[in-house]
């Protein structure tokens, strides 16, 4: 036969059965040995050899046979494990070929050669080839490139005894000495040190609670192994612990059993500092100034105030705030149109008839322009001396926010702080024998404020987007020569944040034939403005 198989050996996985076949070419019966394993993790164990061909119930335990029709081809093996049953799922067995290392081919000179025993001959040869190749490579080997490295063991029996066969400081194998632990009382490990030593073979004694193993053999601190218990006073020195070992994500929030970081963990603060941070972007915590200053006359981005100064200071901006009389600059930058177009749609014009209308303040009655001393700003439109019919139609007053000062010491008006003004409108009419209807869309008198609609911002100059004129003050009488005061203080709010640079009124009047002194008065007392 020709051994094209390079294999000595073949192996066999249970499945229950009683015989399994094998292709493992032989030359007897004899070569053929099995071995079988029962679990992944016991000694392989050989099986004994009974006559061919041995039924399985006639088998012993840890008995084999084989049958076969042609041993070029292989056989069949009826196994009986050592427990006395066929080998089960997840059992194994190997067969062996081996053949005895002897030659049983004898040439004879002069006698012809018998091709199938000389064919017999190199294919044991071959066979016996194969299984010495197997052991070799089952065992340990160096390399080729080795170079003055030497592998035997030259020491006597005696010699070597108790050592073991290791490799010395040049890579050549040699004996080796063995430290041993011994078992008597002068190295016995005390007990409670962690480390057993039971007749020379030392275990570690593990609390799995807290340290244990991790299934590779490796010694590792449990989940939650480590707790205060554990830990004795001063056992973790600062130099110990890692730069940024400790994040925010280490701190137990207030859901856990304790906050993560208490009072009495932080760090001492010097007096009249706070933490916090001003710097841009995220970064350590730096210490602020803390400021006890009732006039909070510190202009610092690292400073803080105290809640005493904060409410001192905001009683003292609040008395400021409060309705105080104020004095316009001497610039004359009032303007009165008399004439020509006006915001919201109306047409300013004046027609007095034979009447006298006079415009003017409280220091000056011929100019409405006129700088004003004392605490209010004062002025007044009038119809007096007439013989007829006498009208005042959308005549303006535009008053700037700007260079108002106050007569409180120390108080500056910011003009793009004011948010209202405290005005008082004084009509006065005469109705002599004029009987219209009384309704507020047919007054004889009426002041108008250009009010701001809402907060818009963006609005920059008074328009009509977002501003409408709204009346503030009217009058009317009728039947006989009566004459009536309407005075009231009125509080008008002003979008100076959204751009408002100045407050305007609109007059307007109109009075019959003959009537007495018509007069439309706006006094201004106050700005209110916010001052933080």
């Amino acid at each position: 036969m020709a051994l094209s198989n390079q294999q000595n050996s073949v192996g066999i996985s249970g499945d229950g059965s009683q015989s399994y076949s094998f292709a493992l070419p032989f030359f007897a019966s004899t070569d053929i040995k099995c071995f079988e394993q029962l679990t992944s993790t016991s000694t392989p164990t050989e099986l004994t050899k009974t006559a061919d061909g041995t039924a399985f119930g006639s088998l012993s335990a840890g008995e084999f046979s084989i049958s076969f029709t042609d041993k070029t081809v292989g056989g069949t093996v009826i196994i009986k494990t050592s427990n006395d049953v066929a080998l089960a799922t997840g059992q194994t067995a190997t067969i062996e070929r081996v053949v005895p290392l002897t030659q049983e081919f004898d040439l004879k000179e002069g006698s012809a050669i018998d091709p199938t025993a000389l064919n017999t001959a190199l294919d044991r040869v071959v066979a016996q080839n194969q299984q010495n190749s197997d052991n070799i490579t089952k065992a340990i080997t160096f390399p080729a490139t080795d170079s003055g490295i030497t592998y035997g063991v030259t020491e006597s029996a005696a010699s070597r005894a108790g050592k073991v066969l290791g490799f010395d400081a040049t890579g050549s194998v040699a004996p080796l000495n063995v430290t041993t632990l011994s078992t008597g009382t002068s190295t016995t490990i005390a007990g409670g040190n962690g480390i057993i030593n039971n007749e020379g073979t030392i275990s570690v004694n593990n609390d799995s609670d807290h340290i244990n193993f991790d299934g590779s053999g490796k010694l590792k601190i449990a989940t939650d192994g480590v707790t205060a218990l554990e830990l004795a006073d001063n056992a973790v020195d600062t130099a110990a612990i890692a730069d940024n070992s400790v994040v925010t994500a280490k701190l137990p929030d207030s859901t856990g059993t304790s906050d993560g970081v208490t009072l009495p963990k932080l760090r001492h603060i010097p007096t009249d500092k706070v933490l916090g941070r001003v710097s841009a972007s995220d970064g350590d915590i730096e210490l602020l100034d803390l400021k006890d200053e009732d006039d909070m006359t510190s202009d610092s981005d690292s400073s803080l105030a105290t809640q005493q100064s904060i409410k001192a200071f905001v009683n003292a901006q609040a008395a400021k705030a409060i309705p105080r009389a104020i004095i316009p600059d001497t610039s004359g930058t009032v303007t009165y149109v008399a004439t020509g177009s006006t915001l919201d749609g109306g047409t300013a014009s004046e027609d007095a008839g034979s009447g006298t209308i006079t415009k003017g303040n409280q220091d000056n009655a011929s100019n409405i322009q006129g700088a004003i001393s004392g605490d209010y700003l004062d002025y007044f439109v009038k119809i007096t001396g007439n013989t007829g019919a006498a009208h005042i139609t959308n005549q303006t007053l535009q008053i700037p926010l700007s260079g108002l000062s106050s007569s409180v010491s120390g108080v500056t008006i910011q003009s793009s702080k004011i948010v209202g003004v405290f005005v008082r409108p004084s009509l006065q009419v005469d109705a002599h024998d004029d009987t219209g209807a009384i309704d507020s869309d047919n007054p004889q008198v009426k002041i108008e404020y250009y009010m701001p609609r809402g907060q818009t911002t963006g609005a920059g100059t008074l328009n009509n987007t977002n501003y409408r004129y709204e009346a503030i003050g009217w009058r009317r009488e009728v039947d006989g020569a009566q004459y009536s005061n309407l005075n009231m203080m009125t509080y008008l709010p002003v979008n100076a944040a959204a751009g408002q640079a100045s407050l305007l009124f609109r007059f307007n009047a109109k009075n019959v034939a003959n009537a007495g002194v018509l007069r439309l008065g706006l006094t201004i007392h106050a700005v209110n403005m916010v001052t933080l």
